[in-house]
C-alpha cells in the first residue's frame, strides 16, 4: 500500500469516527421528574455554535380534542459550573398524531463551554402528551 492510499484510507477512518453534527435526546412523561424535563447539552465545543428545537407528540389514545393553541413551557439553563442560571417561557404547538417540531434557539454560543442543563417545564400538558424531544445540531465553527 502506498504512503497516500494509506493517508487516504487513515483519514477517511477518522472522518467515520467524527461525532454526529445532530443529536436528538426524548425523555417520555413517566421519566420526568416533579413534571421537569431534564436534558444534558453538550457544548464542550467552543468554538461551535447551536441549534435547538423540541418536539413532542399527542398520544392516539387521548382522541378527546386535541387542543389547537400552544403549551407553554418554563425553561431553566444552568451552566456547567453552576455559575450562570436563566429563566425564561417560550411556547411551542401542543402537537397531534404525527407529533410537533417547533425550533426554540439558533445560532446559541455558550459564554461557558462544557455540559449544560436544560430543565423544562410544560405548564398544563394536554391529555395524552408523550414527553418532550430536543434536536441539538452543532453548526460547525462561528
Amino acid at each position: 500500500m502506498t504512503r497516500t492510499s494509506l493517508l487516504v484510507s487513515l483519514c477517511l477512518l477518522l472522518a467515520c469516527c467524527a461525532r454526529p453534527a445532530t443529536e436528538e435526546l426524548f425523555v417520555s412523561g413517566r421519566e420526568a421528574v416533579n413534571g421537569a424535563y431534564e436534558f444534558a447539552l453538550d457544548f464542550t465545543d467552543s468554538s461551535s455554535t447551536y441549534d435547538i428545537a423540541f418536539y413532542t407528540r399527542v398520544d392516539r389514545f387521548s382522541l378527546g380534542k386535541i387542543p389547537e393553541e400552544s403549551i407553554a413551557l418554563q425553561i431553566s439553563w444552568i451552566s456547567p459550573k453552576d455559575s450562570i442560571r436563566m429563566e425564561e417561557r417560550v411556547w411551542m404547538p401542543c402537537g397531534n398524531l404525527k407529533g410537533v417540531k417547533a425550533d426554540y434557539r439558533t445560532g446559541i454560543h455558550p459564554t461557558e463551554a462544557g455540559v449544560w442543563t436544560l430543565l423544562v417545564r410544560p405548564k398544563d400538558p394536554p391529555r395524552g402528551f408523550r414527553g418532550l424531544g430536543l434536536i441539538i445540531t452543532r453548526n460547525g465553527t462561528r
